[in-house]
C-alpha cells in the first residue's frame, strides 16, 4: 500500500508505514461518500482481543453505500489472526477478507434474475 494509491481508501483514519499489532478495538465510520480506513504498509498481526465496530450517522447512510466496497483496514505484507469479534451490522452487511484487506460490503438478499 501506498499513498500513491488515492483509491485504496478514500479517509485516511489512520496509517502505519511499518508492521503492526492489532489487540484492542478498531472503530471505523461511514460517511455519505467517504469511510475510516487503517492502512498498514507491512504486516499485521490480529490479537486474541482485537475487535472491529462500523457505524454510520443513520439507516440513509446504509442505504446509499449499498454498492460500494468499502475498505476498512489494509496491509502490504502478511497478516495473522482474525478478528474475534465484529459489532452487529444492519441487515445484508458483511465484512469479507480479501488479499490484504478487509472491506464492507451490502449482499443482497434473495434471488437476482437478470433480464436481457
Amino acid at each position: 500500500m501506498s499513498r500513491a494509491q488515492p483509491n485504496v481508501c478514500q479517509v485516511w483514519l489512520s496509517a502505519c508505514w511499518c508492521s503492526g499489532n492489532l489487540n484492542g478495538g478498531l472503530s471505523v465510520e461511514v460517511e455519505f461518500t467517504t469511510n475510516d480506513c487503517v492502512v498498514v504498509n507491512g504486516d499485521i498481526a490480529l490479537g486474541a482481543t482485537a475487535t472491529i465496530n462500523v457505524a454510520a450517522q443513520d439507516s440513509e447512510v446504509w442505504q446509499t453505500r449499498r454498492q460500494d466496497e468499502m475498505p476498512l483496514l489494509a496491509w502490504s505484507g502478511a497478516k495473522t489472526g482474525a478478528f474475534s469479534a465484529v459489532a452487529a451490522l444492519p441487515a445484508g452487511w458483511k465484512i469479507h477478507e480479501l488479499p490484504n484487506r478487509f472491506v464492507l460490503s451490502y449482499n443482497a438478499q434473495g434471488t437476482i434474475i437478470l433480464v436481457r
